[in-house]
């Protein structure tokens, strides 16, 4: 039997003497009935508080049979399977230098993840972003690429009206840039990121809510340039990169299921990167920047 089956088969027995010694008590059986979800309040699954209890029942339970067995009381936080996928349309920033004036058309990114996290909050997530542009720099033209790869483990903790999940990972980067000869200067590198995410639920409805969300991230890598323009950035070891995130906005969640623990969502955000390099420093006289309009769509299940 599992640990959330063993305190659900507890509460109930819990709830059943309880019950016995006030109908003993009083010569009546109290007025203790499954009651619904108390509008404003997070799901909490088999177990819910009687919205107008008296007080002898505020200690109380009401228990719903029809709930889902994986369900614990007070609240139920059952675990889940993440997916997600962010479409972000993304300006590229590079100081006027080397290439002349950058261009403002800008370019184009998505990001997905896929994720699992337990009862208590430990989960594991992939996380892939990928960022490309066709610019037209008065120096040459040539495309940009950029990608990163996270497999974040994390904690995530809960407060009333939200949550809060920090976490370490590993993470793999690329930065490339090609010249129309398809001659390319890139760089390869891997590190290990710290980040942190926070969601505050502002405005809650009946089955649904709107919340402010942030999230932050830093990357420390190391890794290697390799080129083959010889105006770009050259070859060198052992360089080191440091990539900076940022978000905020807007996430609406809708709850779903049987004890509406499970939840679509859908989010604006405003997002930054930062692509910070000695080497491309020293040679492109800039580090990278990015700059986009994040529409996220993902479910909890």
């Amino acid at each position: 039997m599992s640990w959330c089956a063993s305190a659900r088969a507890a509460e109930e027995t819990d709830f059943q003497q309880r019950f016995a010694a006030m109908e003993q008590e009083l010569g009546v059986p109290p007025p203790i009935q499954p009651v619904a979800y108390v509008e404003g309040a997070p799901p909490v699954g088999q177990f819910r508080y009687a919205q107008d209890s008296t007080p002898a029942q505020e200690t109380a339970y009401a228990y719903d049979p029809t709930c889902c067995d994986v369900c614990c009381a007070p609240v139920c936080r059952p675990s889940y399977w993440t997916f997600g996928v962010d479409l972000i349309p993304t300006q590229i920033h590079i100081t006027d230098g080397q290439f002349g004036r950058w261009p403002d058309d800008g370019g184009f990114a998505t990001r997905l993840y896929l994720g699992y996290e337990n009862e208590v909050g430990y989960g594991i997530r992939g996380r892939v972003w990928a960022f490309g542009q066709e610019a037209t720099p008065p120096a040459t033209d040539l495309d940009v690429g950029a990608a990163t790869f996270n497999l974040d483990l994390y904690k995530r903790f809960w407060g009333r009206d939200g949550d809060f999940a920090i976490g370490v990972s590993p993470v793999w980067a690329v930065l490339n840039f090609e010249l129309p000869d398809n001659s390319e200067s890139r760089f390869r590198g891997g590190g290990i990121s710290l980040f942190a995410d926070g969601y505050f639920g502002a405005v809650h409805f009946k089955k649904s809510e709107l919340g402010i969300v942030g999230r932050g991230r830093v990357s420390l890598l190391e890794g290697n340039w390799r080129d083959s323009t010889g105006f770009v950035v050259p070859d060198t070891d052992h360089d080191s990169m440091m990539i900076l995130e940022a978000a905020w906005g807007l996430e609406y969640r809708r709850r779903f299921g049987r004890c509406q623990d499970n939840y679509w969502y859908l989010g604006l955000l405003s997002e930054i990167q930062r692509w910070d390099s000695d080497w491309m420093g020293e040679f492109m006289g800039s580090s990278a920047g990015f700059t986009g309009l994040n529409i996220e769509l993902g479910v909890a299940w």
